[in-house]
């Protein structure tokens, strides 16, 4: 899904929760005193925040500027969807000028008003998905480096010393850059102290004999 699926589909979920408060709402009406107005004010800043937090878990990028324009387009298409609602199922709107208002107005000063918790909240979702997203990059390596070369060696039953690039999954013009990078990785995997390999010991001092092999190569 590239980018601008993502931004329709942030905004979509914003409208579609937009309706599921207005429903519940329109179930249960408040009272017209202070507590309901609190009440429907509670029910807003909460669907806002739900809506911007799963917005930053989708957008790749997310300041205060998409907040508010997020907020702005939403809130927009929400009023215009209910007003089209009202105008064709419910009831005529006699009143185009509060239309007009309504359009234009309400969605810019929703939109200033929810632009730091929508920032926030939809910082917080980017964090989330950024720390599952390095979680399973993490397995993902590891299982990789767990199934590459160093294992074959350890069961090999040769005279031959294996080839150090082979051994750290390299191909023999790999960088020095790449070859340092490399042995650092398999190092934190499978050193004795941090991996349960039975044969963690053996695969770390051969993933070190190939490190100072390739560098004693390199340097001469």
């Amino acid at each position: 899904m590239d980018s601008p699926q993502r931004t329709y589909l942030a905004i979509a979920l914003n409208v579609a929760l937009l309706w599921a408060v207005l429903s519940i709402l329109a179930i249960h009406p408040p009272t017209i005193n202070l507590r309901g107005a609190v009440l429907v004010a509670g029910h807003l800043t909460g669907t806002v925040l739900v809506a911007s937090f799963f917005a930053g878990m989708l957008l790749t990028e997310w300041d205060k500027a998409s907040a508010m324009g997020h907020m702005m387009v939403s809130f927009f298409l929400f009023f215009l969807s209910y007003t089209m609602y009202t105008r064709f199922i419910n009831q005529p709107v006699r009143e185009p000028i509060a239309i007009v208002l309504v359009l234009t107005i309400a969605p810019l000063l929703l939109g200033v008003v929810y632009m730091y918790p929508s920032y926030w909240a939809g910082r917080a979702g980017q964090i989330l998905i950024r720390l599952f997203a390095s979680k399973s990059t993490y397995r993902k390596q590891q299982t990789s480096y767990e199934d590459s070369s160093p294992h074959s060696y350890v069961d090999q039953d040769s005279s031959e010393a294996p080839d150090p690039y082979a051994l750290l999954g390299l191909s023999a013009d790999a960088s020095p850059k790449e070859v340092k990078q490399r042995y650092r990785e398999l190092a934190k995997i499978y050193h004795p102290d941090k991996s349960r390999n039975p044969r963690s010991a053996e695969l770390f001092m051969l993933i070190q004999e190939a490190y100072l092999t390739i560098n004693r190569r390199i340097e001469s």
